[in-house]
């Protein structure tokens, strides 16, 4: 998703924001583990020139439970966690026809994996206003405050629940805004944000479930993820151009470790480990092994500018870099004093981590790495007459 060419909400500005966003479930099959929950994996990109000083990832929640009006919230910081459970030991029957729990209702939580919460604004349904105003500032907010103390108690606990009776908290349908802190998003520096949705069910009845007990001591086991000593993925790719923006480029998968049989899933929703006739630009793709394991890399097909396939090539050919095996410096020769519009080092499983704009027709470019970790890399010069790609190590 990308708010330049999708709906842009609450205001007419382009942010230029890209967002991906990956979600999976691990088809284990005895209760209270990772079947009852579903995993988002979601980074954001800055994709224009420029920064946003004050970014905030949110997931906003209407987590009906059944029957949707007799619902409470609560919230523990250290888990970094919301929490909705039924204001009683029994979800009451849906006047709109749609099924409910009936006896032993389960809880839902919402809880961030990384990083951590920072502040959550519950919110009454269908009125469309807070409970309480919520803070304008960065400072955490996270129902430590004597006003809140009820949303960070334990259900089962009769204090707890009777100072959220007395404030007029009492079951209904609610909705919620979960935040992490405020960072910078700079431009093409990608965040990651990971955050599991856990449903928790009760296997002997229970009036108020047991937040501290019962729900997080699995949630916790929950958000790290199925222990399997066979989850080892790695993989490489070989890439072909495209020209002309005729379509032609290509990028064939290799070297893939993984447990058999494995699933390709492209971003261009194919499912094979070639994908051909495509233009130029990136593709993501992860791996799903037998295991349940995954990893995700990204992959760029360059572009061979119209018209100058011949000339382009030729030109390019004069491009090098040397020394390499390179230090902390690495020095672009550049004889024909083509126009460098910029440089990208990917790791050797597609995964961006150098780039820097020149915008230059010097014939020597010099470029800092002393901070690249030791390894093989594929490096792409984006000139005006195409793409020149070295394998280079440190």
């Amino acid at each position: 998703m990308n708010d330049l060419y999708n709906q842009k909400f609450r205001t007419d500005t382009v942010l230029g924001v890209e967002m991906h966003i990956m979600i999976y479930n691990y088809n284990y099959t005895y209760p209270n583990s990772t079947k009852n929950a579903i995993f988002y994996d979601v980074k954001v990109n800055k994709k224009t020139l420029g920064k946003l000083d004050s970014f905030i990832f949110s997931m906003f929640l209407d987590p009906d439970l059944g029957y949707f009006y007799d619902d409470l919230l609560g919230c523990q910081p250290s888990s970094n966690s919301i929490f909705t459970y039924n204001g009683d030991n029994f979800d009451e029957p849906s006047f709109n026809g749609i099924e409910n729990y009936g006896n032993n209702p389960p809880v839902f939580v919402s809880s961030f994996i990384r990083p951590k919460m920072n502040s959550w604004w519950p919110y009454f349904n269908f009125a469309g206003w807070p409970i309480f105003t919520p803070p304008h500032n960065t400072i955490p907010y996270l129902g430590l405050d004597t006003n809140m103390n009820p949303f960070s108690g334990n259900p089962s606990n009769l204090s707890d629940r009777n100072n959220m009776l007395s404030m007029g908290i009492i079951p209904r349908d609610f909705k919620y805004i979960q935040n992490t802190g405020v960072v910078k998003l700079n431009y093409n520096q990608p965040l990651n944000y990971e955050f599991v949705l856990y449903t928790h069910q009760y296997k002997e009845y229970n009036a108020r479930p047991n937040i501290y007990d019962s729900v997080l001591i699995p949630l916790e086991s929950i958000k790290k993820g199925p222990i399997s000593k066979e989850c080892n993925i790695s993989f490489s790719a070989t890439i072909t151009p495209t020209t002309d923006h005729l379509k032609n480029g290509r990028i064939q998968l290799e070297s893939i470790i993984a447990s058999k049989p494995f699933l390709a899933k492209w971003s261009s929703l194919e499912t094979t480990e070639i994908l051909n006739n495509k233009d130029s630009g990136k593709y993501r793709v992860v791996i799903i092994d037998a295991n349940n394991c995954m990893k995700d890399s990204a992959f760029y097909i360059p572009l061979i500018t119209k018209g100058t396939a011949e000339i382009a090539e030729t030109r390019l050919d004069n491009i090098f870099i040397f020394p390499n095996p390179i230090e902390n410096q690495l020095t672009i020769k550049n004889p024909n004093q083509l126009k460098i519009e910029n440089v990208s080092i990917y790791d050797v499983v597609g995964k961006l981590v150098y780039q820097t704009t020149l915008n230059s027709k010097n014939e020597t470019s010099d470029l800092g790495l002393k901070t690249l970790p030791r390894g093989n890399y594929l490096m792409y010069i984006t000139t005006g007459h195409g793409v020149k790609n070295f394998k280079i190590t440190k």
